[in-house]
């Protein structure tokens, strides 16, 4: 199948066994994990109409995919426009998908991952651990901490 004739606007969510979503592009490219695939699905564009799907698929509010991925306003030129996000957009994307998939495994459960990173984190200066997730410096920081609670230390 050609680019041009798959649906590439759709995040595809897959549960485990134990619950915890695992995000993957149309194509079956888990976003959790780096790949060729991955970054040529990157390199190419990812379609605007993805950053509609995040709260649809993660529980996460609209207004913090505006902040942490893409403006509302761009993200509207873009759509009226048929542009695909930009690298750093799409890269923003992934990351937030990334921290998402890695808090339901530390959680458990979606509604307790969309909790703990939605919420004010004294470890973090008081800031939302989802906030943290527009370089990939900060979000190594979730990361590290979403690790030490799937590991069994306290985060």
């Amino acid at each position: 199948m050609s680019d041009s004739e798959r649906d590439t606007t759709e995040i595809v969510v897959k549960r485990s066994d134990t619950g915890e979503r695992r995000f993957f592009l149309p194509d079956g490219t888990p976003i959790v994990k780096s790949s060729i695939a991955l970054i040529r699905a990157l390199q190419d564009g990812l379609p605007a109409t993805m950053a509609l799907k995040v709260p649809e698929v993660t529980g996460l509010p609209r207004r913090i995919v505006d902040q942490v991925v893409i403006d509302r306003r761009t993200l509207n030129r873009r759509l009226d426009k048929g542009e695909a996000l930009h690298a750093e957009e799409a890269d923003r994307l992934i990351r937030l998908l990334r921290i998402v998939e890695r808090g339901d495994l530390a959680f458990g459960s979606p509604a307790c991952s969309v909790e703990w990173l939605t919420e004010e984190n004294g470890a973090l200066g008081c800031l939302a651990p989802v906030m943290l997730c527009r370089t990939e410096t900060e979000a190594e920081v979730v990361e590290d901490m979403l690790t030490a609670l799937i590991q069994g230390s306290a985060a």
